[in-house]
């Protein structure tokens, strides 16, 4: 990622060695001196689209202004506005994609990622978009996992949010290994119920981990989730499945409560009593 406040100190330096306001540099760019101020305090980059004009204002090169690193060298193919050309036949990863993001559009991103996406040789990958995700719209997103695979379900927890529902439910039913309940809570609040219980099922840590499954008990049905509170009761005590009750159905509740009645008796239904 840039480095913000060593960018912002070079604009600021160059700045009063052309002895300029901050308002008088923010009229010729044509934005707030408020935008300028921040970009010199390191609170923000100037958009990809402004910096030639900054360069020229400052009468530097951008290399001058910025370096002359690969994503320095892609952001300039994008102010030349052949950027799509140059990812295609040039030797840039989506490292040097990622750095420069915060100062591209969205359909810009876009437009670069789907040349990322057409090159043989560095095929995406779902870590490698992880970090661009929060830059591409849901559509680009949608569109570009299609053909991705999926290790794990670990792998999906950094786009999860960034997926419309549909396609994170897509993706993680196509996930190679499967997942331990532990891991599908990472994924829980975006993936549909029904794939939550397929997941669930597939999953080889079915001895259950209860602080795993109460993390998924909001997300999961009712008949998954009392399947799987009774296979933990048979391998420990109904009375640590109480803080479930609230999302078990009647008929588990009932089991966990003759169970509970002989392990402690009337005062071991306290938990689940509201909800019999």
């Amino acid at each position: 990622m840039f480095n913000t406040i060593s960018t912002g100190r070079a604009i600021a330096e160059l700045r009063k060695q052309k002895n300029m306001t901050q308002m008088e540099l923010a009229d010729r760019m044509g934005v707030s001196y408020q935008a300028v101020s921040n970009w010199e305090r390191g609170n923000s980059m100037p958009d990809i689209s402004k910096l030639e004009d900054l360069s020229r204002a400052l009468d530097v090169t951008i290399d001058q202004l910025l370096g002359n690193e690969a994503p320095i060298r892609l952001a300039k193919h994008f102010i030349s506005g052949d950027e799509k050309e140059y990812i295609r036949e040039e030797k840039v990863g989506l490292e040097d994609l990622e750095e420069i993001a915060p100062l591209l559009k969205p359909d810009q991103m876009g437009s670069a990622f789907e040349a990322f996406v057409g090159r043989p040789d560095k095929p995406v990958t779902l870590s490698g978009l992880a970090g661009l995700a929060p830059f591409l719209g849901k559509e680009y997103l949608d569109r570009f996992i299609q053909d991705i695979e999926v290790g794990s379900i670990r792998e999906l927890a950094g786009i999860a949010p960034f997926l419309s529902r549909e396609s994170i439910s897509t993706l993680a039913g196509r996930a190679i290994e499967a997942a331990d309940l532990d891991a599908l809570g990472s994924i829980a609040p975006f993936v549909s119920k029904s794939v939550l219980d397929d997941l669930v099922s597939r999953s080889p840590d079915m001895k259950v981990n209860l602080a795993a499954l109460a993390r998924l008990a909001p997300f999961l049905s009712k008949e998954t989730l009392g399947d799987l509170a009774l296979q933990a009761v048979e391998s420990g005590s109904a009375r640590e499945i109480g803080h479930l009750a609230p999302f078990l159905p009647k008929h588990v509740l009932h089991q966990l409560a003759d169970r509970i009645l002989k392990e402690d008796g009337v005062s071991g239904l306290r938990k689940i009593g509201p909800f019999l």
